[in-house]
């Protein structure tokens, strides 16, 4: 009778690292972490108005209020970028784009992003 082979167990921390790299959770934490201070990015007033929703292929998207925060967002569009970078301590941000926030639960519409 032929020896039966068992599958080779594998430690669960091993197990892990290969989930968290084949769903890119690091960076997601990372990136999340990056903005979890908003207000120390964007400023107290336009934080008050605005939230960083997600990234996506290096963008940010932001929730604003209305589109005179969009407009401001855009006049520190440079200044916001930078802030993110330096918190992540590489170029990882390459632009921005800004998405309406739903007025009843502040959650982003299904509007198209401005860019």
């Amino acid at each position: 009778m032929a020896a039966e082979k068992r599958p080779q167990l594998k430690k669960f921390g091993s197990v892990l690292d290969y989930i968290k790299k084949v769903y890119g959770i690091d960076e997601k934490i990372e990136l999340h972490e990056a903005v979890k201070d908003w207000q120390s990015i964007a400023g107290a007033d336009l934080a008050k108005h605005s939230k960083p929703l997600f990234f996506q292929n290096r963008i940010l998207y932001i929730g604003i209020e209305g589109s005179a925060w969009a407009q401001e967002i855009s006049f520190r569009k440079r200044m916001i970028i930078d802030g993110v970078n330096n918190r992540l301590g590489r170029p990882h941000v390459k632009d921005i784009r800004t998405q309406l926030l739903d007025d009843k639960n502040n959650r982003h519409s299904d509007r198209k992003a401005k860019r």
